[in-house]
């Protein structure tokens, strides 16, 4: 079905033209939402920006600007130009695609400043994931045949469509929201992928370890509510009345959506006046209890109890050596360290680190197998490099057990009329329609097969 419709698709010039470039448009959604997040990273709040641009010397009369948007332009033309009508890019062309982009946003953000090109990056990202969306389900034959079912099945399909709603959420609601197209590194690397494989393969081996932690933190909290508890004194520093009413009308004035950006700041010269104060530690620092209840108590435990490398005792109140408990309490602190710290902690470290290793090993078993493995025989290198025939590994996937031969013979099959077969034609059929694989040389060559013949003759 799938090359019946790769057929059909290069019938449809515009659909193919987008569909055989699946990879770029990933890539440019990609680096759009690079750039969109350098954007915030760098000048959010916007008005708090207003002469981040001159102090980078991007203004519109600089003429470097303009020179590097040309050598990018030039680069990516020389370098990315004879691939685009390829499958995919190479790195090298990645970086040029990048620098491209990266210039023309510079020479946007010169031109017409720092929200213009964020709308004009944001407006770019949805309309190339939407170009994306459509690649992939035209590589995938969803524009032909509208089963539902199959389409929302589609975990990948899923995923680019959550994609594109955080791409109208991001240009319609709040920026921040382009922060979670970052994510989308994951599905690009293998390698990251694995990182999120060695967590969630062993699961309930890691949730049960963090149970397990639960009830020892649980246990330990008990015994410092019943025994230790005016040990549990934490030191905060306290916001004096006026910082603190100018912290919130800060904050207030910053938490604001796109209809908010040009807006003029009523109380700027408030916020402004919050640098000013003088802030005095020594009367600020206290010591609260936090032990009073046994809830306080094991949030307590399990905030900077799990945090702190030494443990519980990191935070705790220092004994007095001539204190009637001060042995009870190193015994209460080193116990929670080795259990907690030494023993449980790494014992989930321990699972997943094992389960990244299996599955870089997997990966290095399966690159091994299919380099060194005949897909068709089954039959080694070494049956090939350590035998006197002239036939070499590499000449036998070519010539003889060639992957695509197999294939067009399987395809031709399809389309011949089955009244003209011959009788290797119609036992290949039968065993191909049955998914019956008898027919394919397993453990055999005709290079091997003619070597032993000779051996043979000659004795």
């Amino acid at each position: 079905m799938k090359m019946k419709w790769q057929r059909k698709l290069q019938n449809r010039q515009l659909l193919s033209y987008f569909t055989k470039r699946l990879h770029i448009w990933s890539r440019i959604c990609f680096f759009l939402s690079v750039l969109l997040n350098l954007i915030l990273a760098i000048s959010y709040p916007f008005e708090h920006s207003q002469n981040f641009g001159q102090s980078l010397f991007l203004s519109a009369d600089n003429p470097f600007i303009y020179l590097s948007f040309l050598v990018a332009l030039l680069y990516f033309f020389f370098c990315c130009s004879p691939e685009w009508h390829s499958v995919g890019l190479s790195f090298c062309s990645q970086i040029s695609l990048f620098l491209a982009m990266f210039s023309s946003s510079i020479l946007s953000t010169a031109l017409f400043g720092l929200l213009p090109t964020l709308w004009i990056l944001g407006i770019l990202q949805f309309v190339v994931k939407c170009i994306h969306i459509t690649s992939y389900s035209g590589n995938k034959g969803f524009v032909e045949d509208h089963n539902w079912k199959q389409i929302l099945s589609d975990s990948t399909f899923l995923y680019h469509l959550a994609y594109l709603i955080c791409c109208l959420l991001g240009l319609l609601i709040h920026p921040f929201i382009y922060s979670l197209l970052l994510f989308d590194v994951i599905a690009c690397e293998e390698t990251l992928q694995n990182v999120i494989r060695s967590v969630t393969r062993n699961w309930q081996s890691i949730f049960l370890t963090g149970l397990l932690a639960l009830i020892l933190v649980y246990h330990f909290s008990i015994i410092g509510y019943l025994f230790f508890q005016r040990d549990f004194r934490l030191e905060v520093h306290k916001l004096t009345d006026s910082e603190e009413e100018m912290e919130n009308k800060c904050l207030n004035e910053n938490n604001y959506f796109y209809k908010d950006y040009l807006k003029e700041e009523e109380n700027k010269q408030k916020c402004e006046e919050k640098n000013n104060l003088i802030e005095e530690d020594d009367e600020l620092e206290l010591k609260v209890p936090s032990c009073e209840t046994l809830r306080m108590c094991i949030l307590t435990t399990l905030n900077w109890g799990l945090r702190n490398g030494g443990g519980i005792g990191d935070v705790l109140r220092s004994v007095s050596p001539h204190e009637p408990y001060f042995f009870w309490r190193i015994l209460y602190d080193m116990t929670f360290y080795i259990v907690l710290i030494i023993i449980v902690l790494n014992l989930i470290f321990g699972v997943i680190i094992d389960t990244f290793g299996d599955l870089r090993t997997e990966k290095n078993e399966k690159e091994f197998t299919l380099r060194n493995t005949c897909f068709i025989c089954g039959l080694e290198r070494g049956k090939f490099d350590n035998k006197s025939v002239q036939v070499t590994f590499d000449e036998h996937n070519e010539r003889e057990h060639n992957l695509w031969h197999y294939i067009y013979f399987i395809v031709w099959l399809q389309i011949k009329d089955e009244t003209e077969f011959t009788g290797p034609e119609s036992f290949v059929s039968i065993c191909v329609k049955n998914h019956n694989m008898d027919w394919f040389p397993r453990m055999q060559a005709i290079s091997l097969q003619k070597e032993n013949e000779n051996n043979l003759e000659e004795n």
